[in-house]
């Protein structure tokens, strides 16, 4: 893909959700597989923000910023727990692109072998709370609710060769971490490396910024350090297997494993990636 493609494919991807960019951040997102510096880049193709797209950008920016503070507040309880290592933010909020409607996207890291067991306290917590977002929460009523629609294993953060794309390399690039324990950010950034195909601007950003360490990061290393967590791998099963069955008679196009959970609508990623053809 030449260089002109490029910028051209990145503004594309951009206006799809609403979110013009300026020319630096057109560098940082720039949808190519080569790190490609700023002096590189034809600004003649990078349109300048209308005072109009100024102003939304503005608005939207506070909102998320509010929102952040928010999903902070209403997550912190959930900091201290051992089984939970990592939480963040994805979607609109997490790039700061948020509307005043829009509900709290969040992703859940947990110890090995913990997934299932931590999945139901999250939820009863987020009920009691009265912020939990269902299948059955009306589109019109979600602002503010939590939705926590990715759940990975600390052992299972690699996304599959199928999951990869210019959308989830976009998602694993744009979280934003609330709570992060035992380098799992770090760890999920460098399981995921794949992400430089699409977006090697960010991906090497990203690993610059996270300053992303390799000792101690090791199933094995984490393995020899908590193995009280392996020894609930029985009970994790049994967990799972309650929780499928009773997710079973709902199930549409949710993606779920032992190591994952997916609960995202399946059929948006494509209807991002055709809008660039």
């Amino acid at each position: 893909m030449s260089l002109d493609a490029a910028v051209k494919n990145t503004l594309a991807y951009s206006l799809f959700f609403d979110f013009p960019l300026a020319p630096h951040e057109v560098h940082y997102w720039l949808n190519s597989p080569h790190v490609v510096n700023f002096s590189q880049l034809p600004l003649k193709d990078i349109p300048p923000l209308s005072q109009k797209q100024i102003q939304s950008r503005a608005k939207r920016l506070q909102t998320s910023l509010l929102k952040k503070k928010l999903a902070t507040s209403l997550l912190k309880p959930l900091f201290p727990l051992p089984f939970i290592w990592f939480i963040g933010l994805t979607g609109s909020v997490a790039v700061n692109n948020a509307t005043p409607n829009d509900d709290l996207d969040i992703f859940i890291i947990t110890a090995p072998s913990t997934l299932w067991l931590v999945r139901p306290l999250c939820l009863l917590y987020f009920s009691f709370k009265g912020v939990r977002r269902s299948r059955r929460t009306p589109n019109n009523k979600v602002t503010n609710l939590i939705c926590p629609n990715l759940w990975l294993d600390y052992n299972n953060l690699q996304l599959l060769p199928h999951q990869r794309s210019l959308y989830t390399a976009h998602e694993v690039l744009q979280v934003f971490p609330l709570i992060n324990k035992n380098y799992t950010y770090e760890r999920f950034i460098f399981q995921n490396s794949w992400t430089k195909k699409y977006l090697a601007n960010a991906y090497s950003v990203s690993v610059t910024q996270r300053s992303i360490r390799h000792s101690g990061l090791d199933p094995e290393s984490i393995k020899n350090k908590y193995p009280f967590y392996y020894l609930l791998a029985p009970l994790n099963l049994l967990f799972f297997l309650f929780q499928f069955l009773i997710m079973f008679p709902h199930k549409k196009k949710e993606k779920v494993s032992l190591g994952k959970a997916f609960f995202h609508n399946s059929d948006f990623p494509q209807k991002v990636l055709e809008s660039l053809s």
